[in-house]
């Protein structure tokens, strides 16, 4: 039995995150998938280095811990065409059904920081936040933090 696209990037989400995300999997048709969800510190690292230390252009302006990303708190989704991700100008109208399904949802759009495609947990406080507090405090630190900071 093949696991779909939908439940292989749940695998490794934040379980106070996966609610919502659950809600955004009920409330987008089945054409809209994530591409992207939980990163390792040592990927964002090298996602922030893309298109300023290596080649390619530059796809994330969030260095490792600092996005919602590294903490299982964020998903980016697009729509696909079978197993293919049909890649979308950020003006392209069909946007508006997936931005406004996060918001139904409560999650926060990444378009109110120019990454339509993103959608990230919605706290009081800042991802470089969650990661002081892991710096200095550990994961179950910051995991307090992050569910501590969630808001509606």
């Amino acid at each position: 039995m093949s696991i779909n696209r939908r439940d292989k990037f749940k695998l490794n989400l934040n379980a106070l995150y996966v609610p919502y995300y659950e809600a955004l999997c009920a409330a987008l048709p089945d054409r809209w998938q994530p591409y992207s969800g939980y990163r390792s510190f040592d990927e964002q690292t090298r996602l922030w280095n893309q298109g300023r230390i290596s080649d390619g252009h530059i796809v994330t302006n969030a260095k490792a811990g600092e996005s919602a990303h590294n903490w299982g708190c964020g998903t980016d989704w697009t729509i696909w065409d079978g197993d293919k991700p049909i890649w979308m100008a950020a003006s392209d109208e069909r946007w508006e059904e997936y931005v406004n399904a996060v918001v139904s949802v409560g999650l926060r759009p990444g378009i109110e920081f120019h990454d339509v495609d993103h959608n990230e947990l919605k706290i009081s406080c800042s991802w470089p936040a969650v990661l002081h507090v892991f710096d200095a405090q550990g994961s179950i630190a910051a995991h307090q933090k992050i569910e501590s900071s969630i808001t509606q």
